[in-house]
């Protein structure tokens, strides 16, 4: 009986590392910030192409 209490106790004890950074996080965060951020700077370049006729978009140099 004095072993299952010192079990419990020592399984209570463990110390669990906590969250860290990834490859994965890093490459989701960089997805979710930076993939609005393209499509609406290439639907402004979209626009001014357009309505001005001003070809300032990334497609324009190829």
């Amino acid at each position: 009986m004095a072993d299952r209490k010192k079990n419990a106790q020592n399984a209570l004890a463990l110390d669990i590392p906590g969250p860290r950074p990834t490859l994965l996080g890093l490459f989701l965060c960089v997805l979710y910030l930076g993939g609005p951020i393209l499509i609406l700077g290439n639907l402004v370049d979209l626009l001014f192409q357009l309505v001005l006729g001003w070809c300032i978009g990334l497609w324009c140099v190829f």
